[in-house]
Order: structure tokens, then sequence, then C-alpha cells
């Protein structure tokens, strides 16, 4: 409520908006998200982004985790002052009643697997290198390692060492070597977290890779402290 008493008294405001995504929930049987594409092709503007099967269960799961602050409409009248750090702010009748709103929370694993795969996204479409740095910064860069389908498929491609595991560098050769040769459209699906252990967790996604690289998979991203310890294709032992 004050959050949105300074937003109306003009004291508080947003200088913009990084993102926005969509997510609807609607169409029965299924989940799919929408966001806007900055790009210099025909494929850009509000597109899907994201779509998946999802029963009512799920539905229903999904929804439990939204904070509905519409119960908590409050009404303030007479004379208001709110302390904001900058000093006081005087405000006579102001009445301030909360619309419906919902905030889609995210766990910190799940936000890391996010960030991780937004920067890969972004550094395909734009080529630029600084979102190639940001992803590796949502890793441990020298622990982690990969053996996902798509580094195995391309470490037999290439010649490389049979190995339990690669090295980030080597996965992030994959994306730099598509780059050069076209286009690489990248849509993450599905994050979801299922395992949580004190500081580790185990978070599941499915991405959908077209253009230069096309391919279906589903991941499972070892979370350790906030940062991607290990990108694997196994699942998990109990």
């Amino acid at each position: 409520s004050i959050f949105l008493t300074l937003v109306r008294c003009g004291q508080l405001k947003i200088d913009y908006v990084s993102d926005i995504e969509f997510i609807y929930l609607q169409v029965p049987g299924y989940m799919f998200s929408v966001k806007h594409f900055e790009r210099e092709t025909m494929n850009a503007g509000w597109l899907i982004s994201s779509i998946e099967k999802c029963d009512n269960e799920r539905k229903t799961e999904l929804l439990s985790r939204l904070h509905c602050t519409s119960s908590n409409k409050t009404k303030m009248s007479d004379s208001v002052v709110i302390e904001n750090g900058a000093g006081l702010i005087e405000q006579s009748e102001i009445q301030t009643i909360q619309k419906d709103s919902m905030i889609l929370e995210s766990t910190v694993a799940e936000k890391t697997v996010r960030r991780f795969w937004d920067n890969i996204r972004l550094w395909c479409e734009t080529k630029d290198p600084d979102y190639r740095e940001k992803a590796i910064k949502e890793c441990h860069k020298r622990e982690c390692r990969v053996n996902d389908s798509l580094m195995i498929q391309y470490a037999n491609q290439s010649g490389l060492p049979n190995t339990n595991s690669y090295m980030l560098d080597s996965y992030l050769r994959i994306f730099q070597s598509a780059i050069r040769e076209g286009v690489v459209d990248i849509a993450i699906v599905d994050i979801k977290e299922i395992k949580n252990m004190d500081e580790d967790s185990i978070v599941s996604c499915t991405l959908h890779l077209r253009g230069i690289i096309n391919t279906e998979i589903r991941d499972l991203f070892y979370i350790r402290n906030g940062k991607v310890l290990r990108i694997s294709s196994t699942q998990p032992s109990e």
C-alpha cells in the first residue's frame, strides 16, 4: 500500500521496465507465455515465447504460488504521513484501493536458470558477446561441467575426447559456432525446481532450439549457492 501511495502522489516514478512476460492459463490443457522480441527479422514483436501442456492440477499448483493482494485493500483517509527515507510526505484525504494483482514467484534456482538461458538467447539473437559473459556469471565458471545430449552430440561431431563431462567453455562453443553460421532461436519452457537440498537445488527445463541448431532437449541444472554447477540430461538419483 505504501508503494502504491507513493506512485499516486508522484513521489515515486518508474523510469523503465526491462522485461515483461505475460503468462496465460486460460486455454484448456495448455499454458503459454508471451514476450516482446526485438530483432531484425520478420519474426519480431509480441510473440509466444513458450507453450506447454498443463493440466488443471498443474495450473492450480502455479496459482497457489501467486500472491494475491486483492484481499489487502487499504483505505487511507484524513491526514497520512509516510516516511520514505528522503523525508516526510504528507497527503490529505488519500484513498488507495489496491486492484487485484498477482505476482508469480520463482525460486532462486529457477531464476538462475532463466537468467542463464535468457542471456544465451540474447547472445544468439544480437551476437553481442556481453550476453555470453553475463551467462557465464550465472555459473561456477571453473567448476561448471556439462554432459547433456546437446554437448555429447557436439563432442562426437567435433572429435572431442570421450569423457563424463565437459567444461562450460566447450558448451558455449556450440552456440559460438552456430552464431557464425546463421540464426539460432531458443525457447525456454517449463523451468521448475524439482529438488531443494539446503544450498543445492536441481532445476529441470525444456529447450526448443531452431535454426542452425534444430533440436529439443530436456536438461537438469544443478545449482549450488545460486549458481550453475552442472548441466546434465541425467536424472538425479533418489
